[in-house]
């Protein structure tokens, strides 16, 4: 009877630890096919109900902090991205999910980085150009002046062309790290060793 009791007592347990091993797979699978939105309610299903160790936990908050973090995702939201993955960085029972969370964040802040800077030299180039269309303007109103105004415009154009560059070449360093971004997503599709 003691048996009987025991075994009604734990298979409960043994169908939630189930449900919850369940609830992970499905969320894999939708974050693997790019649908972020299903796996982030998986990922956020199992969080929520306290299923899981702690590394289950914690890999689920990686995932669900990748989710936010790529830029590709419906749910692109960078802040919410790194508060969840600082809380996988933090957690002492996180183990590998932690080094990934940070290799993750380091990503991210230089991604940040560069888009400040590709941000700024965009409104470098747009001050640029206004001030250069106010010049050419003044060059075909002012004949006598034209001289003068052909020197700044060449300085101008020269400026321009080396803004577009560094534009061109902070681009490519952004896309590089939206490319590694997407490598650290295969890399944690594969099974832990």
């Amino acid at each position: 009877m003691s048996a009987r009791r025991t075994l009604l007592l734990a298979l409960p347990v043994a169908l939630w630890l189930a449900s919850c091993s369940a609830t992970v797979r499905q969320a894999d699978r939708s974050f693997a096919r790019g649908d972020y939105p299903a796996a982030a309610a998986g990922y956020g299903r199992l969080l929520e109900g306290g299923g899981g160790g702690p590394a289950v936990r914690a890999r689920c908050r990686l995932r669900l902090g990748l989710a936010y973090a790529l830029p590709d995702s419906p749910l692109h939201e960078p802040l919410v991205a790194e508060r969840l993955l600082r809380q996988v960085a933090a957690d002492p029972a996180a183990g590998v999910w932690a080094r990934e969370a940070a290799a993750v964040l380091a990503v991210l802040e230089e991604a940040r980085g560069l888009r400040t800077d590709v941000d700024r030299r965009s409104a470098d180039v747009s001050s640029l150009t206004r001030k250069l269309a106010a010049l050419r303007e003044d060059a075909a109103s002012a004949a006598g002046e034209q001289a003068g105004r052909e020197d700044q415009l060449d300085a101008m154009r020269r400026r321009l062309a080396a803004l577009e560059a560094e534009i061109r070449a902070l681009s490519a360093a952004l896309a590089d790290r939206q490319e590694e971004l997407r490598r650290l997503k295969e890399i944690d599709l594969r099974p832990p060793p």
